[in-house]
């Protein structure tokens, strides 16, 4: 599809080319030539000014690599797509001119010629705005480029979230989880745990609740979001029993600071369907979060490989939109990984640090880690 957009351009470019081309020829030979006593054929005229004007269409491709690699470089870059670069084709440009001119009209020697065409010329002068349309030509085409993918990156994970935050509601909604958070409650009643009934109640109540609210949410504090997952934890910890333990390592700065909705649920909820519900030991899920300098640095892992010790793959789903999100909000500024371990599974997070006062502010630039996405 790429190539098929920049063959298009590039016909277009060759079909304007050739019409500029065969006009300068019949304008040369009908107009300026008897001004100027000079008798250059048709037949000279049309094959000289095609390859004068289609030269462009091979200089083409090199301005194209010229404005990807220098157009967003320091001043030295600029200095190059926009002095020397120019300079070095045009002068190209008029030497080849000279050569042809010399050798097929003997006009005057090649020394003067190249002399004339670069310093006395005004088709230098021509050359060089030549230069700086295709330049910004292809400067406005690639950033049209870029915001349409933007922007279509922007539909796709908007759609991806939908999708995910649908998703997790069926499962927290699906009849067989309500119907076994009943047969829990019920079932302490009988025992006379009302306290304990009443807790699930209010964590179900708490998680309905949150789930609504947040999804409207481009950020949430982190302490909202722990609120959450500590909510969905609880019910889990009552139908899991002692299978299942939580471990919270939270630094009490973090609380204030911002990020985006549901980015933890994914981790903790990967770790319980494919690690502790799958494996016959008891599991410990661990949850720490601190910051770093200006970095928000996460971590969530369980102590269990699933099916007895064999990983559990799955499609990956929840864990590449949360990576999708991640990309989207903080382009190439956070880290995310998860990976199986010998002693688990272990999700590692590191974001810029977003409080309400800095939320548009992005300091720090890492380069993204290598991810091995594999259990979801």
């Amino acid at each position: 599809m790429k190539n098929e957009y920049y063959t298009r351009l590039l016909a277009i470019e060759a079909a304007a080319l050739t019409v500029i081309a065969l006009t300068v020829a019949f304008q040369h030979y009908f107009v300026f030539d008897p001004g100027a006593n000079q008798n250059f054929s048709l037949l000279w005229h049309i094959p000289f000014n095609l390859f004068y004007w289609h030269y462009w269409l091979l200089a083409t491709p090199l301005i194209f690599k010229a404005v990807k690699r220098f157009e967003n470089k320091a001043i030295y870059g600029k200095a190059v797509l926009y002095f020397l670069l120019p300079l070095v084709v045009v002068a190209l440009h008029q030497v080849l001119s000279a050569v042809i001119i010399y050798g097929f009209l003997d006009f005057l020697d090649v020394e003067t010629l190249v002399y004339k065409r670069i310093f006395r010329s005004q088709w230098a002068w021509v050359d060089l705005v030549v230069y700086f349309v295709i330049a910004v030509g292809i400067n406005i085409t690639e950033s049209q480029k870029k915001y349409q993918s933007e922007e279509i990156e922007l539909w796709k994970l908007k759609s991806e979230l939908a999708a995910a935050r649908l998703k997790r509601l069926k499962n927290q909604f699906h009849p067989h989880f309500v119907f076994n958070t009943f047969n829990t409650i019920s079932t302490l009643i009988l025992k006379r745990e009302k306290e304990k009934a009443v807790e699930v109640i209010e964590n179900m109540r708490s998680l309905f609740k949150k789930a609504a609210e947040e999804g409207t949410n481009k950020f949430v504090a982190f302490g909202e979001e722990m609120s959450f997952v500590k909510s969905y934890l609880q019910i889990e910890k009552i139908r899991l029993g002692k299978r299942l333990e939580v471990e919270y390592e939270i630094d009490k700065d973090v609380s204030s600071v911002l990020i985006p909705p549901f980015l933890l649920q994914p981790l903790v909820e990967n770790s319980i369907r494919h690690g502790i519900s799958k494996s016959g030991d008891d599991g410990v899920i661990r949850i720490s979060a601190k910051r770093n300098n200006n970095r928000l640095e996460i971590r969530v892992e369980d102590n269990c490989q699933g099916n007895n010790g064999v990983q559990t793959k799955g499609s990956g789903v929840g864990l590449k939109i949360v990576d999708r999100q991640l990309s989207y909000i903080f382009k190439d500024d956070y880290v995310f990984s998860a990976e199986q371990t010998q002693k688990g599974f272990v999700n590692r997070l590191s974001i810029p640090i977003i409080e309400k006062k800095n939320r548009n502010e992005n300091k720090n630039r890492h380069d993204r880690e290598p991810k091995s996405i594999a259990r979801d």
